[in-house]
């Protein structure tokens, strides 16, 4: 099935599920390219989509959550982003944070930023990694910016903070 026909039948599908008044009318001879779905249809579509989803995923929207906190657990380390988790997932970037931020009550970035600084505190209570290191073991991309996300959410330098656990003050 071409990508016209999907999105026809999705749209079907959203009219008949909630008596929207949609239609799409292609002439014969328009040239009706994946550049035009792409940029016009597809937008359409995800936001009628949500629409739908939303009334289907609310009952099962700790599942959703759960689904995508393990998600991030299971890589956070490495390079995620929202299209990542949204293709996993199969649902809308709009969708999955909104249900995220609805239950958690933080976005899904502020969740894995939380994640990986707890990460990087415990190695640098257990291992004599340097800050670079554990910068880029637990998932930062630079340790100019793990050093002040980790100041910044602890008050103190990754340096700062090994020196003051391995001499017992904190």
């Amino acid at each position: 099935m071409d990508d016209l026909s999907k999105i026809k039948n999705y749209i079907s599908l959203l009219k008949n599920e909630h008596k929207l008044c949609v239609s799409i009318h292609v002439e014969e001879d328009d040239r009706f390219t994946n550049e035009s779905i792409n940029t016009l249809v597809k937008p359409l579509c995800d936001s009628l989509g949500l629409i739908f989803l939303n009334q289907k995923i609310d009952d099962d929207s700790s599942d959703l959550v759960d689904i995508v906190k393990k998600y991030i657990k299971e890589n956070r380390s490495t390079n995620i982003t929202s299209e990542h988790i949204c293709k996993y997932i199969g649902c809308s970037r709009s969708l999955i944070s909104h249900q995220f931020k609805n239950r958690t009550g933080m976005s899904i970035r502020e969740y894995l930023k939380n994640l990986r600084l707890e990460d990087a505190r415990q190695l640098l209570e257990r291992s004599k990694l340097t800050i670079t290191e554990i910068a880029f073991a637990v998932g930062f991309g630079s340790s100019n910016y793990f050093t002040n996300v980790f100041k910044q959410e602890f008050g103190i330098s990754p340096g700062a903070y090994r020196k003051l656990y391995h001499s017992n003050l904190l």
